[in-house]
């Protein structure tokens, strides 16, 4: 089970993820939980420095306004119910966010009023 926390703002922060970085150290991240994005997890490009990721590729996307878009996308593993899961990150924006791909095989709960519970737990494993 994973545990997180609804922000102040209303935003669904998990805690904790980890994912590893070149040399397979695992880094914890604070992260939000965003059902618009289908990917795994989105990484500002200064983390994916940070980390030493190496590019897989690119892929497109639509933005929430609308607006297309061609991501630069890496491959790590991340520490997920326990386990370590080969991942796809995309770098894009300032905040790391968890998409509904890494959500697969989960039930996701959330208390949304400011300091609610989030719980994601896992239902089938993927």
């Amino acid at each position: 089970m994973i545990r997180g926390r609804i922000s102040e703002d209303g935003e669904a922060i998990i805690v904790p993820v980890a994912i590893t970085d070149s040399d397979g150290r695992l880094w914890p991240l604070e992260t939000v939980l965003d059902t618009g994005f289908v990917g795994d997890l989105s990484l500002p490009s200064t983390a994916i420095r940070r980390l030493g990721l190496v590019r897989a590729g690119s892929l497109n996307f639509i933005l929430a306004n609308g607006e297309p878009v061609r991501l630069r996308t890496y491959h790590t593993r991340a520490l997920w119910h326990y386990r370590l899961l080969d991942i796809e990150v995309t770098e894009t924006g300032d905040v790391p966010l968890i998409g509904v791909r890494m959500l697969r095989g989960s039930r996701v709960t959330m208390d949304m009023l400011p300091g609610g519970e989030v719980i994601i737990e896992e239902v089938a494993p993927m």
